[in-house]
């Protein structure tokens, strides 16, 4: 389950207290080290993920591939992290862009009713004074 802020669903909101995020730090080095993976952006991030068990289905497969004889190698880390962090923040930042674009025309609207009413208001201001 993804945090959210202003009800937006973010894969950079981490929810964890300090200590949590201690723990999960602690969690992947030790995931790091007992697959013997160089602890290179791509494969921190995945092993992270695997430490916090947010994510099921990447949870799964890095399981399977933990457990074969081939492990974890650089492509299929690449085209998991592509699928399951790159993919996932992508798709955040285009729901936040589509919501941001539903608010920006919204407030348009409002903005156009306003006007409409303070012109009314005016003329109905205007009629009184002659």
């Amino acid at each position: 389950m993804k945090a959210t802020r202003n009800n937006i669903e973010s894969p950079f909101i981490h929810n964890e207290t300090p200590e949590q995020a201690k723990e999960l730090l602690r969690l992947t080095l030790t995931i790091l080290g007992k697959y013997k993976l160089s602890p290179n952006p791509v494969n921190y991030s995945l092993c992270y993920e695997y430490a916090s068990k947010r994510n099921e289905e990447l949870t799964n497969k890095l399981e399977q591939l933990f457990s074969s004889p081939a492990g974890l190698t650089p492509e299929t880390a690449d085209e998991l992290y592509r699928r399951y962090v790159w993919d996932e923040d992508l798709r955040s930042i285009e729901k936040a862009r589509a919501d941001m674009g539903s608010i920006v025309e919204e407030t348009l609207a409002r903005v156009g009713q306003a006007q409409s009413k303070a012109s009314h208001s005016a003329q109905v201001l205007q009629g009184h004074s002659e």
